[in-house]
């Protein structure tokens, strides 16, 4: 944590599986604050308590992530657990209660879709001011059930084109955000709050990196590329020194239809979801539906370009 502070990074999240099963967690979150780094906990809130919630309004810009699949039938499913929604809002309602900074993650998928207006209600009855619409990504145990899960490219184009007017209408109660690629390509062939000339989008590589329980680092928590491992290699080395991540910084390497794409330097679409359905990062992202206006060429032929690196930037967030 200390070498990420020196070297330039602003935000860190803690995530897991489940991060409040670690004993030493909040020391660890502690000395996170201590140093400077706004920190994110992300939780399925279960195991939040009054003791727990309290010691976190206490740490300075600490926040709370807590994950919810739909209301409590659907929730419950999800996680295999029938009082896993109701501990969940009980997470929310004590971070709410001791003043601690509070926002809802909600991962789209073909089972819970219809869930999203329920999920603004719910945000907004809770007074919590920020939804993270999430897309799945097949990684793990989710490459079992990518057929049960994943959305198609219609379907994300659907969800994005709703939820942006309702994103609208409830800007004074609930923050939607949808920025993850290619959420914020909206369906009018704009870019939420980006200049498509601008290097944006996806930040695997570029923006973030993930280090996982044994040190090994890899580009963003889906995507299941080993560039290193932080117990033999210096995070900022490895950082600095990745043939992975100096192809992802350069979206020039793109091929297919991001390759193509008009969108390319703002987007870039999900390297991880690229990886899971063509064993490529640099492949096209399958569930984008945009339609480059370069597809009048036959994209398939186009080779991919490989370029020099380019200069590195600031690992601005690390995902623990």
């Amino acid at each position: 944590l200390s070498d990420c502070s020196i070297n330039g990074t602003k935000f860190i999240i803690f995530t897991g599986g489940e991060p409040l099963l670690r004993a030493d967690v909040f020391e660890i979150l502690e000395y996170s604050s201590q140093i400077g780094l706004r920190t994110l906990l992300a939780t399925n809130g279960t195991l939040l308590d009054d003791k727990k919630a309290d010691f976190l309004s206490k740490l300075k810009n600490v926040f709370v992530q807590i994950s919810i699949d739909g209301l409590s039938s659907v929730h419950d499913k999800f996680r295999g657990s029938k009082d896993a929604f109701v501990n969940a809002i009980n997470g929310i309602t004590l971070c709410k209660r001791y003043g601690v900074g509070v926002s809802i993650s909600f991962t789209c998928t073909k089972l819970n879709i219809k869930e999203i207006p329920k999920i603004i209600s719910l945000a907004e009855k809770l007074n919590v001011k920020t939804l993270k619409l999430r897309r799945f990504i097949a990684s793990g145990r989710g490459l079992d059930n990518i057929n049960t899960l994943d959305l198609t490219p219609d379907e994300v184009k659907n969800t994005v084109e709703k939820y942006q007017r309702l994103k609208t209408e409830s800007r004074n109660k609930v923050k939607i955000n949808m920025e993850q690629a290619p959420f914020q390509v909206l369906c009018d062939g704009t870019i939420l709050g980006h200049d498509k000339n601008i290097h944006g989008g996806c930040s695997a590589g570029i923006a973030l990196c993930v280090i996982g329980p044994t040190g090994i680092v890899r580009p963003c928590p889906s995507l299941g590329i080993d560039i290193g491992n932080i117990r033999e290699s210096n995070l900022q080395t490895i950082w600095e020194s990745s043939e992975i991540l100096a192809n992802l910084r350069n979206r020039k390497n793109l091929y297919g239809r991001c390759g193509i794409c008009d969108y390319r330097s703002s987007c870039g679409g999900c390297r991880a979801a690229a990886y899971a359905q063509a064993g490529d990062c640099l492949a096209e992202d399958p569930m984008c539906w945009h339609d480059p206006p370069a597809l009048v060429v036959e994209y398939k032929n186009v080779a991919r370009i490989k370029m020099p690196r380019i200069t590195v930037g600031v690992m601005q967030n690390l995902i623990v």
